[in-house]
């Protein structure tokens, strides 16, 4: 029977529900048996309780019951089953993020809060504890031009709420971090070679080895090629093209990463390079022609991570970074003297350094107390446009950003742990920032946490905002103040056993002097300001339940009503559900796996205020991790059913919403030696 006026993600809702509930029922039992039971259970045991141990949320290694935060981490098993080639498909999979892609760049939102046009400067990214945010855009790469391939992931972490306590800008919604494989992990040679849909190919060699001296290295080179499905845009219908485009949305690439380990030392580095077409005709370019972007990031980090004590560690990094940026648009420039197709130049440029120290001690008695300083310096900021006119961009800046935090962990009865922490961060021609946090963690039993969380996190403008000056259509803000954002949450979360998991969030925010592109009193022309405020309140539910044999099933569901609360309407693409069932399970001994996913994505507000539909999309992946002695094989078919899947795009585009790819097939074979 058909239910009218529901979204796709209530076919979810249901389940989601029902595994909640089933999960309270079993754990109610469970809880009463623990609190008599695990006092005597053996180490063996009580390791079978499968609690994950995280770093992110505090900057230490601690048990994710014990995280002031919600903490999500997928594995590089689940990275595999599911066949996630990108942190974009790992983000779309997390209960209370969403991704849009632009067909230039994929963009996250987290709880409800996704601008359009965005560059991703609310998340902060971690690889292993060096940033990766750039220092133009503060973007957090997801897409393939991240300079890292996600095979070479050990686990990602995903800490949920204000991190600038601890991060300083940019940790506005949450903290990211990959890990990445050692040399030991590797233990040898692997090759990969992968096949897909639209011409999309790609290869990985790498090899590590733990040398008989104790330390460790791997050394990895990645490459990927994809034509880009042909696509057509009624908008442009009367283009000598007819809409249609063949083979603009194109992209390829590198990267190139190792590191090093000995003893207390890390040494890693790495470069990755993607160029990618647009074929959406945005920002009044030409249709049918070959406009494209290049972006390009590597960087070298160096530390020592010494026992200076029984009880003192110490955490002393040095790290470089560079980006580059490259845009290549065509526009018609016969109004202005110039050629029917004349190719704009637009790039960025960013060098920098950090030097950084963190000591985590428990000298004090029921205290784990966290010092540390960092201090960033940027040698180029540079902006630069132009085309065979004239030039209307030239900027070349530098500066330095630091900061100071303290963060302490009191555990002030057996069951109970308060996390209190705050940091100060300053930057050049900018007011210094305090951002504090709280947390009070109740630990009823060795499988419960119940958890109270406040925090204040804030986001400093950008180069690009601050500074990026063409003179007519933006022209620049040197007095944007920081986004701020203040957060309370209530978690639930508990485990039985290897049989059931369940987590539940809720949590309201409020951000204030949110930075928008708006025209100026005086100009006219546009130029970012500090002029609108949201808010947002929301319920996120999770389970899973683990079978015989390992089969799975896990279930989630986002609730989340986010408004602009200047202009008193619900936010631009900030949709209402998110609701994702998956199952996974052996079919061939413990070797061969089947995985199915789907992912349901409710209704959205376009950028004019029409309401964009919502989809569900279902994924399906076979895995076999061994077909013969050091051989793995997947087949992922993406978008099954060929749904028609529309993400919200900005209005720097013709289009309120572009089509996204229909049904996807791609295989990775993987040898190791």
């Amino acid at each position: 029977m058909d239910l009218p006026h529901r979204s796709p993600s209530h076919r979810l809702a249901a389940a989601a529900f029902a595994c909640v509930v089933g999960a309270a029922s079993a754990q109610a039992q469970a809880v009463r048996e623990a609190q008599t039971d695990l006092t005597e259970l053996s180490l063996e045991d009580l390791l079978d309780i499968e609690v994950e141990v995280v770093r992110g949320a505090s900057r230490r290694a601690q048990s994710n019951l014990e995280a002031p935060s919600a903490v999500t981490v997928v594995d590089a098993g689940e990275l595999a089953l599911y066949d996630r080639r990108t942190l974009a498909e790992v983000l779309r999979s997390v209960n209370g993020f969403d991704v849009t892609n632009d067909r230039n760049y994929e963009h996250v939102g987290v709880r409800g809060f996704n601008p359009l046009g965005d560059y991703n400067s609310r998340v902060l990214l971690l690889l292993d504890g060096h940033r990766l945010n750039n220092s133009i855009y503060d973007t957090a790469t997801i897409g393939r031009d991240l300079p890292f391939d996600l095979a070479l992931a050990k686990r990602v972490e995903i800490a949920r709420g204000p991190g600038s306590a601890l991060y300083g800008s940019s940790a506005f919604f949450g903290v990211v971090e990959l890990t990445p494989r050692t040399g030991a992990d590797v233990d040898g040679l692997e090759l990969s070679a992968g096949a897909g849909s639209f011409g999309f190919v790609e290869g990985r060699a790498t090899y590590g080895k733990a040398l008989d001296d104790g330390s460790e290295w791997l050394v990895s080179t990645s490459v990927f090629s994809s034509r880009g499905p042909e696509l057509f845009y009624d908008e442009f219908a009367s283009t000598p093209s007819g809409g249609v485009t063949d083979g603009a949305d194109y992209e390829h690439g590198y990267s190139l990463y190792s590191n090093w380990k000995h003893g207390d030392w890390t040494v890693s580095g790495g470069w990755g390079s993607r160029e990618k077409g647009i074929p959406t005709g945005s920002f009044d370019t030409v249709f049918d022609t070959d406009n494209h972007t290049t972006d390009a990031q590597g960087f070298v980090d160096v530390a020592w991570r010494p026992e200076l004590t029984e009880s003192t560690r110490l955490e002393a990094r040095l790290g470089a970074d560079r980006y580059e940026y490259d845009g290549f648009y065509t526009y018609d420039m016969t109004g202005s003297g110039g050629a029917a197709k004349e190719p704009y130049y637009d790039s960025a440029d960013a060098f920098d350094a950090t030097a950084s120290v963190l000591v985590t001690t428990t000298a004090w008695d029921a205290h784990t107390t966290t010092l540390g300083a960092e201090l960033r310096r940027n040698f180029e900021l540079d902006q630069l446009g132009y085309d065979a006119l004239g030039t209307y961009v030239d900027e070349a800046r530098d500066g330095e950003t630091w900061g100071v935090f303290a963060n302490d962990e009191w555990r002030f009865a057996e069951d109970w742990r308060l996390h209190a922490g705050v940091r100060l961060d300053g930057a050049t021609d900018v007011d210094q920032e305090l951002s504090p946090r709280l947390g009070l963690v109740w630990l009823p039993d060795e499988q419960t946490a119940w958890k109270l969380l406040y925090g204040r996190a804030f986001r400093a403008p950008n180069t690009y905002e601050n500074y990026y000056d063409d003179g007519f259509s933006v022209v620049p803000n040197s007095a944007l103040d920081p986004e701020r954002i203040e957060t309370f949450e209530f978690v639930w979360e508990h485990i039985v056993e290897r049989a059931w998991r369940a987590s539940l969030s809720l949590y309201h925010y409020r951000i204030e002097d949110m930075i928008v592109l708006a025209p100026d009193t005086v100009s006219g022309v546009d130029t970012f300001q500090n002029l609108e405020a949201a808010r947002a309140n929301g319920i996120e539910v999770e389970c899973e339940r683990t079978f015989a044999r390992g089969a799975r099933v896990r279930a989630s569901l986002a609730l989340q009503k986010a408004e602009n609360v200047t202009l008193d309407e619900e936010l631009a693409n900030s949709p209402r559900e998110l609701g994702r069932l998956a199952f996974e399970a052996p079919i061939v001994g413990e070797d061969v796996w089947f995985a199915l996913e789907a992912r349901a994505t409710g209704s959205r507000i376009l950028w004019t205020r029409d309401e964009g539909q919502g989809f569900v999309v279902l994924d399906a992946t076979l895995f076999a991790q061994r077909i013969a002695d050091g051989v793995e094989f997947s087949l992922g078919v993406h978008n099954l059913f060929d749904s028609d899947v529309y993400d919200p795009v900005g209005s720097e585009h013709v289009q309120d919403s572009l089509l996204q790819d229909g049904r996807t097939l791609r295989v990775r074979l993987t040898i190791s030696r």
